[in-house]
C-alpha cells in the first residue's frame, strides 16, 4: 500500500483522502487500524494546535473548494468512521484524546451549538469493542 499511504501523508492531496481511506480499508480491512490510528493522532495534534486560532463560523471563512481546514476536518471525520467500520478498538485512546480536543473547537457555523467531531467520537467510542 505504499501509494495509498504516501497519499494519506501528503496534505496537498487532502481532497483525495476520503477515497484513499476507503481504498485502504477495502484492501487491508482491520489490518489498516494502526495506520488509520496514526493518521488520526496526527490530526488530533493538528486540531489541538489549530483550535485556539479559530473563530465561530470558521468553516465558511474560506469558500474555495480546496479550502484546507474543511478538507482536514472531513478527513478527520472519515478516519473516525473508518476505524468504527473496521471495529478497531486499538484506536479508543486516540479517539478519546480527539474528543477532548474537539471540545475546544468553535462551532463550524456562527450561531450553531452542535459539535460534529465530538458527537462522532462519542458515537464511535460507544460502538467500538472495549477490549
Amino acid at each position: 500500500m505504499p501509494t495509498i499511504e504516501a497519499m494519506l501523508n501528503d496534505l496537498a492531496l487532502l481532497g483525495q483522502h476520503e477515497d484513499a481511506i476507503k481504498e485502504l480499508v477495502g484492501i487491508q480491512g482491520r489490518r489498516a487500524g494502526p495506520e488509520l490510528t496514526a493518521l488520526l493522532s496526527w490530526d488530533a495534534q493538528f486540531w489541538a494546535a489549530t483550535s485556539p486560532t479559530l473563530k465561530p463560523g470558521w468553516w465558511n471563512s474560506d469558500v474555495l473548494p480546496e479550502a484546507p481546514l474543511p478538507l482536514r476536518y472531513g478527513r478527520t471525520i472519515d478516519l473516525i468512521r473508518a476505524l468504527e467500520d473496521i471495529g478497531f478498538s486499538g484506536a479508543r485512546s486516540t479517539i478519546l484524546t480527539l474528543r477532548t480536543i474537539s471540545e475546544s473547537l468553535p462551532p463550524l457555523d456562527r450561531g450553531d451549538s452542535t459539535n460534529q467531531m465530538r458527537d462522532e467520537c462519542d458515537r464511535v467510542l460507544n460502538d467500538l469493542p472495549k477490549n
